[in-house]
């Protein structure tokens, strides 16, 4: 095997994670923006913007359809792997939890 010299992100890398068949690698870094790797060859397939701080986590849906993400913007977002759009459905209402972390309630369309 091979290194493989991916070139994208602008601030250090915090996490990294294969999907389930291990073709896809996604990245998390501080410059706010997950991306997603082929993992043969580490060419950039696409990226997800939205979060506004580091991304600091993520995991992938075993059949690597949807990407979970958390980052220090206080958010986690749900993304289509596919498409990079987050979000299935609007925040419709806020509900403060005993640990004070606040936690969106989602209507699914």
């Amino acid at each position: 095997m091979r290194p493989i010299l991916m070139k994208g992100h602008e601030r250090p890398l915090t996490f990294l994670k294969y999907n389930r068949d291990g073709d896809l690698l996604f990245s998390c870094a501080k410059d706010h923006t997950p991306t997603v790797w082929f993992a043969d060859n580490g060419e950039r397939l696409g990226t997800y913007r939205g979060h506004n701080g580091a991304v600091w986590c993520c995991d992938v849906s075993r059949d690597s359809s949807l990407l979970l993400t958390g980052s220090a913007d206080q958010t986690a977002k749900l993304w289509n792997v596919k498409t990079g759009t987050w979000g299935f459905g609007k925040a419709t209402s806020r509900t403060k939890a005993s640990n004070s972390t606040t936690i969106s309630t989602w209507n699914h369309i």
